[in-house]
């Protein structure tokens, strides 16, 4: 067994290395898991770790994380700069606990060779999976390989720019007296020693050692370079690899923040569309009522009272309308657990005081989550559209999940609408149903007609094309 396959192996080094008295991983479960490690002689633990975990007591460091909790007791004298290396090699430490993966810098061969390229590969899979964004990414490219910093630059038109970890005001442009000295450098080439260290000079990067190396397939000047306080000893072609590795991640993590961003500026469209429709213009109109009520109550009292019964009324389906929105936008509304999928469905509908009937028909549980998230927004979008357009009280709602497809219909019995006419209209709540169906491989249909209600029904492909089940 590798030496850090044992958790108190794995905080032992990074104690150690860090200069820490002690060293634990929490991981909670049915039961709470705690691995720990205490240098020789150094002070006992509280007797409740709970006081550790919860950062109530003095001393400690704590970070949490999704798999588990790190936490550590600096020696005395170590000051601060212990507590945030610790901080930073915690999510590595979590991971060597719980499932015995290799601390950075540390090879589970027995040679050593192609550990930290092993290490980056592992960091970069979880980034891209993540894409949490560049500076997390060369964040997790310098634990993995243990550097002090990296920065990553990139030539964009007359421009070369850079970002970093740790930031360090970047990322900003190169200045321009050396643009003229990475022109000259070809990426067909290597990026030599004495280059890397004037490169590192002008970053700022600090530390004795620092490599360099062009990132193969870019489409203009692209270099990652790592600085380290002594010789990393990395094998020849180890950090050509690696730039290999963080420019194709770069690529592709920018690319899901940019779809990730586009389907926010989506929500907040949307949002902003249904505050002005709804709200704004119900309280405008409401507004405008109790401005001429003055002059209403003198000359005719009833119809005074019965415009404030309108207005109340309208306040209130106002109020319902707003108190729909705030529930959207708080907590995670975009998710749908298939395993719950009849108590979602009546929520959704409870939010628009609709009477629901729900047929669930298969199992949704397993389906992959673009499959579910797609369908809470056509689910969310048609059951507002019969409480607020169509005047229903009651819809239908009914889930179908085969091998290939999973089905989910609306229906109510309200006032319609020409379909025709309705659907070439803009409608953002329509528009985002179909967007949302259609990046998926999917099929919206939406049939209406006058006084005969509404049905929408959504076919979501439960696999990509070409994928074998």
């Amino acid at each position: 067994m590798a030496p850090w396959a044992s958790g108190v192996e794995a905080c032992r080094r990074v104690g150690e290395r860090l200069g820490l008295d002690v060293v634990g991983v929490a991981v909670e479960g049915a039961a709470r898991r705690t691995t720990w490690w205490a240098a020789p002689g150094a002070p006992p633990l509280p007797p409740r770790i709970e006081e550790v975990l919860e950062g109530r007591a003095p001393g400690w460091v704590v970070r949490r994380l999704a798999e588990g909790t790190a936490f550590a007791r600096p020696r005395e004298g170590a000051g601060q700069a212990a507590a945030a290396a610790f901080r930073r090699a915690a999510p590595s430490l979590v991971r060597a606990v719980v499932s015995g993966e290799a601390l950075p810098g540390e090879d589970p061969g027995r040679d050593g060779e192609g550990a930290p390229l092993r290490a980056v590969a592992a960091a970069v899979r979880r980034q891209v999976a993540s894409a949490e964004g560049v500076p997390a990414l060369l964040e997790a490219v310098r634990e993995a390989l243990s550097a002090q910093a990296v920065f990553h630059l990139r030539e964009r038109g007359p421009d070369v720019e850079v970002a970093a970890a740790p930031i360090r005001g970047w990322p900003r442009t190169v200045p321009e007296g050396i643009r003229s000295d990475l022109a000259r450098l070809r990426p067909e080439g290597q990026v030599d020693e004495a280059q890397a260290r004037q490169l590192g000079v002008v970053l700022g990067a600090g530390g004795s050692a620092v490599r360099a190396a062009f990132c193969v397939g870019a489409g203009g000047l692209e270099i990652l370079l790592a600085s380290w306080e002594r010789d990393p000893g990395l094998e020849p072609g180890t950090m050509e690899a690696v730039a290999a590795l963080v420019g194709a991640a770069r690529v592709a993590v920018e690319s899901h923040v940019r779809a990730a961003e586009a389907r926010l500026h989506r929500e907040r469209t949307r949002w902003a569309f249904e505050v002005h429709d709804g709200v704004v213009q119900a309280m405008t109109a409401a507004l405008l009522e109790l401005r001429t009520l003055r002059e209403r109550i003198g000359a005719d009292p009833r119809a005074a009272i019965e415009t404030l019964r309108e207005v109340e009324a309208a306040a209130r389906r106002s109020l319902g309308e707003l108190r729909g929105i705030l529930f959207d936008l708080s907590g995670d509304p975009g998710t749908l657990p298939g395993a719950s999928f009849p108590e979602a469905i009546r929520e959704l509908a409870g939010r628009w005081k609709l009477s629901p009937r729900v047929s669930v028909r298969g199992d949704p549980a397993a389906l992959p989550r673009r499959v579910l998230d797609a369908a809470f927004v056509v689910l969310r979008e048609a059951i507002a559209n019969a409480a607020k357009h169509a005047g229903a009280r009651q819809v239908e709602v009914v889930v179908e999940v085969d091998r290939e497809e999973l089905v989910v219909e609306v229906r109510d019995r309200g006032r319609g609408f020409a379909s025709d006419a309705a659907l070439d209209a803009p409608h953002l709540g329509l528009e985002l149903m179909r967007r949302t169906v259609e990046e998926i491989g999917g099929r919206l249909e939406i049939g209406s007609s006058p006084g005969a209600g509404t049905r929408v029904a959504a076919r979501l492909p439960v696999r990509e094309r070409g994928v074998e089940p």
